[in-house]
């Protein structure tokens, strides 16, 4: 874990944070200091401003650049019965992974922002704290991103159910790092789902997806018309009749991966003639299917080289 680095975080919060890590503790600030600061909002079960996410976040009215607020989620575990929507320069902050939860099983009929969790925002941080939505039915999933691009740092998210999206990015661009994605559906699963010029930057990322389903389909890392840089990534795909950890696919997508591992019965799979990717480094657990693949130093499981088109 890393101290916050968002400058108005005060530092007294990082350094407690910084100590907290170093001895692999659950991080606790104690609320009644965090609230004697300005634009610092506190949610706990006692002595927080409030006890749901969701009002505090709504409580703030006049954030901006030069006006930016904080709301600290403390330690325990909150039931989400509504999408936490973020708002611009809103970092959320919970005390670590293994401490804060969200947890909600929130779904819709249709495919939108009210599947999620937690609706993302520009200019935002979401930070140190896990996201769940056990949604049984219908579509639901864990982040929700639509034009909107926030820092995704230090977060686990599990998403179980039917049709499941671990993080969506539609026409968005965040930054994720130092995170682990669960995607396990009876249908379809998706970890990462890029789609409409999203180019997330993802590094140190974690993505596991399984499909119960023998006609469902099951990709970590599924990209339509995106261009996401990867770097550390480990994607991890099973179940369905379709598979692979990371699929290609629509007319303007340049995928880029750096020192990862892609696993499952098909590693990387191209779609269309215009669906590309660059791999360096990378380890391809599965085999390749498709066209538009440029590999340098990839090898697969047995440590064979494989040729500049991945094979």
């Amino acid at each position: 874990m890393k101290c916050v680095t968002t400058v108005f975080v005060f530092l007294t919060i990082c350094f407690s944070l910084s100590v907290a890590a170093a001895h692999n503790k659950a991080v606790v600030i104690p609320l009644n200091s965090a609230k004697k600061l300005a634009n610092v909002v506190t949610v706990s079960a006692q002595g927080g401003d409030f006890t749901n996410p969701v009002a505090a976040v709504n409580s703030i009215t006049n954030a901006s650049a030069s006006n930016p607020y904080v709301v600290l989620i403390g330690p325990g575990v909150y039931t989400m019965t509504e999408t936490l929507v973020m708002k611009e320069y809103v970092s959320v902050i919970g005390t670590g992974e293994q401490s804060t939860k969200l947890t909600g099983a929130i779904w819709a009929y249709s495919f939108d922002a009210s599947t999620a969790i937690i609706s993302g925002a520009d200019h935002a941080t979401l930070s140190d704290l896990t996201v769940e939505n056990t949604g049984p039915t219908n579509y639901s999933s864990g982040i929700w991103n639509e034009n909107s691009s926030p820092v995704i740092q230090d977060v686990t998210v599990s998403v179980s159910g039917l049709y499941c999206y671990g993080v969506l990015n539609s026409s968005s661009s965040p930054t994720m790092t130092h995170m682990s994605v669960t995607v396990s559906s009876e249908a379809n699963a998706r970890g990462v789902d890029n789609t409409t010029s999203s180019s997330p930057t993802m590094s140190n990322v974690k993505v596991t997806t399984t499909t119960a389903s023998g006609t469902g389909s099951s990709y970590a890392v599924d990209n339509n018309n995106s261009s996401p840089t990867m770097t550390n990534v480990t994607a991890t795909a099973s179940g369905g009749q379709y598979t692979a950890a990371v699929l290609i696919e629509g007319t303007s997508s340049l995928v880029t991966i750096k020192n990862s591992t892609l696993k499952g019965v098909k590693s990387i799979v191209t779609q269309g003639v215009d669906a590309k990717a660059k791999v360096a480094g990378t380890l391809l657990d599965g085999a390749v299917a498709g066209i538009g693949l440029t590999c340098v130093g990839a090898y697969d499981v047995n440590f064979a080289a494989l040729n500049i088109a991945c094979f």
